[in-house]
């Protein structure tokens, strides 16, 4: 195990609470399926011990600034005074390994997954879905889930650069697109195997910095 490296203020946050939800959502889905391969399910229950562990660090943390005792922290938890502050004195372990370096091949497959996308292509994604995606998919496929894209959001003009990260296993890529009505934060989820778990279109944040490319 290693410490983990610190990232201050705000990116920080993010991070942490996008590893919470995206790893809860793995394990929701494993529990409710037994689709999900063992080892898959493995990694996203220790990702989710480890994001949990870090999110307990920083409540006790918040509580110590407050000037809650340990005693009474401890009383919460079910542990020990002693036994409190010697754990939550010193920065959290990570229970898993190190992050990955995102697949540079899979990053480009989710870039193809946007594209296709963005122009109302379906059959990539009917393609490589997982059995979960295609399952929640249904028999229309990705089709009717595109069409909505563009009534909501407007056309695609443009995409910044994307962004990519590994939680348990599963390479996460996002990236901002400028569209007519409103820009979007729009995101694709792969296995290692190169299998569509997701694909999410949300309202960006307001930005003036984020240089688009022309598609």
């Amino acid at each position: 195990m290693s410490t983990e490296r610190p990232v201050r203020g705000a990116d920080a946050e993010a991070q942490l609470l996008e590893e919470l939800r995206f790893s809860a959502s793995l394990c929701t889905s494993a529990l409710g399926s037994a689709e999900m391969g063992g080892e898959e399910s493995l990694a996203a229950a220790a990702q989710l011990v480890a994001s949990a562990d870090r999110t307990l660090h920083r409540f006790v943390a918040a509580a110590r600034a407050e000037e809650t005792s340990w005693a009474h922290i401890g009383s919460i938890l079910g542990i020990t005074r002693q036994a409190a502050q010697k754990r939550f004195s010193s920065p959290p372990q990570r229970v898993i390994a190190e992050a990955e370096t995102p697949d540079p091949s899979l990053v480009a497959r989710a870039v193809e997954v946007m594209e296709h996308a963005a122009a109302g292509e379906a059959e990539l994604l009917d393609e490589i879905a997982s059995p979960r995606m295609r399952r929640a998919l249904g028999e229309g496929g990705a089709a009717p889930v595109l069409a909505g894209v563009e009534p909501v959001f407007g056309a695609c003009l443009g995409r910044g650069t994307p962004e990519a990260r590994v939680i348990a296993r599963v390479t996460l890529v996002s990236a901002r697109e400028h569209r007519e009505r409103v820009d979007a934060t729009v995101s694709v989820s792969l296995t290692a195997e190169g299998r569509l778990l997701g694909l999410h279109y949300d309202v960006a944040e307001p930005s003036t910095l984020d240089a688009v490319r022309e598609p």
